[in-house]
Order: structure tokens, then sequence, then C-alpha cells
């Protein structure tokens, strides 16, 4: 029994030492990136947005924001600007840019669309779906917003832990609330809700070997940032390592050029030649690297 308290004690011991040499959240203050990198998109209508072909766009390290301030493709395309908001926020230390962005999210207390702005889904409560949620609850707890981050809570509870597509909660999404809240007495709820989050390490590293275009592991990536520095367990520990290590190459890896697999899949989901926004996946290569 003494042995095992003590290899109890070294683990977490252990997990709390490494804890302390997080990077952390908002890792990036807001003067770190020249002013160019903040580009403005075109307004543009939904037919627009629905229709036009990809174009090539400079590969330079950018962001693209509409006339609102929110964060959108470069073709001005706003379905996943909730997503896209928290993880950046996450990441650069910018307050009043994300309470404004989340002024405008935030539609009714506690219920979010996609983008207020744009019509058809991206402007439906009804179509704000979880991956759009999970990257505000944790950036939402990263910024300490307690007020913000309970009216959202409370109209998911309202909802018997559906979403606001109706989809139901996940375990790990759970330890992600909890986390965002830190509350330490629900310690124990993540031992069990991290083996999922493992689990999810294991899958991406077996399932997306035969598919090197697969790259969307933005909120897997925020959620194993989040368990490095707030309530880590051995699961997440196990969770991070795994993931970091055993993350298939893809086509970010084969055409960027990137020599880790984690940093290769946000380059490529977030490449400029697909619209997108490559600042973010640039914001994150400490951070993956600090798995």
């Amino acid at each position: 029994m003494r042995f095992l308290i003590a290899v109890t004690l070294l683990i977490y011991g252990g997990l709390y030492a490494e804890s302390r040499t997080a990077l952390g959240p908002r890792r990036i203050p807001s003067s770190a990136f020249h002013p160019a990198s903040f580009r403005q998109a075109p307004a543009r209508a939904p037919a627009e947005l629905a229709t036009e072909h990809v174009v090539a766009l400079s590969p330079d390290l950018h962001i693209n924001f509409d006339e609102h301030g929110l964060i959108v493709q470069a073709d001005g395309d706003g379905g996943d600007t909730a997503q896209r908001t928290g993880m950046f926020y996450f990441i650069y230390d910018d307050p009043p840019s994300f309470a404004r962005a989340l002024d405008q999210l935030e539609v009714r207390p506690g219920v979010y669309v996609r983008h207020p702005h744009q019509e058809g889904f991206r402007s439906d409560p009804r179509e704000f779906s979880r991956d759009q949620q999970r990257a505000l609850v944790i950036a939402m707890g990263a910024y300490g917003m307690s007020d913000r981050l309970w009216r959202m809570t409370r109209e998911h509870l309202k909802r018997f832990g559906k979403y606001q597509n109706r989809d139901f909660i996940g375990p790990s999404h759970v330890g992600e609330y909890i986390r965002a809240y830190r509350v330490a007495q629900l310690y124990p709820v993540l031992l069990v809700t991290d083996v999922v989050l493992l689990v999810n390490s294991l899958r991406i590293a077996i399932a997306h070997r035969g598919d090197p275009d697969h790259s969307d592991d933005n909120n897997h990536v925020m959620s194993l940032a989040q368990s490095r520095y707030v309530m880590p367990t051995p699961a997440s520990w196990c969770a991070r390592k795994i993931y970091k290590k055993f993350r298939p190459p893809n086509e970010g890896n084969y055409r960027k050029n990137e020599t880790h697999a984690a940093q290769g899949a946000l380059v490529w989901y977030h490449r400029a030649e697909n619209n997108g926004n490559p600042l973010i996946a640039e914001s994150y290569r400490d951070v993956i690297n600090n798995l």
C-alpha cells in the first residue's frame, strides 16, 4: 500500500511540475504581429460564398477579418467564424477584441451563431455545432469569462446536454467545461473523461493513416493544450504524447514541408490556398511543440 501511495504521489507530482512549464493560453501578445497580418476580407453575399471557386492566395502568414471585426475566410465566408474566434483568441492575447466578437456572436443570452451578419445557416442558432461551441468554451475559460461561460452552460443544461444543433455532449467535452471553470473538486471526473480524450488521440493516430488530406484537428489540439496546464491527469498526459508522436503525416508535411505531423495538419487546414487563415496555424506552433 505504501508503495502504491508513493507511486501515485510521484506521478501526480510529475504532472504538476510539468504543468508549471506549459505555455498556457494567450501566449502571444497583441503587439506581436505586424499590422499587415490582419487583413480585411471582402463582404460577400451568401450566394457568392456558396458558388465561388477556391482561388490561389499568397502563402504569407495572415488572418482575415470582415468589416465587423470577425474572423472569416479570405472570401468572406463566416461559416466557421465562432470556431476560429475561440481558437485564435485562446492563443492571441487581446481581451477587448475577443469580447467584441463574443458580443456579436451571442445573439441571445447563452445562445450563439456562427456569424451574426450572414444569412442562412451561418446566422441560424439551430446550426451552431459543438465544433463551434467547444472552441469558445475553452477560450472563455482561458480569459476567466465566468459570466459568459455560465450563460452558455445554463442554456446547454436546459437542452439536457445537447448542443444548439442537437448533437449530444461527449465525455471529453464535459472535461473541457470542468477545466474552463477550473473546478478542482471535479478532478475525479477528469480521470474518467480524459480516457475519452486519450481514445480520441488513438483514433486520430490510427484512422487517418490512409487519409493525408484529413487535417481538422483544431478542437482536439485546443483540448490537449487546455489539459496541459489545467488539472492534467495521467490519461491526458498519454493523450498529448500519443497525438504528438503518432499523428500520421499529412499534406501539410508533404506539400508545406512541415516536419511535425500535428503542425502539418493545422498548416494544411488553414492554408491560404483554401481561403484559410495561416496565422492561426502559426500561432499554435510552439504550443504543439510543448504538448
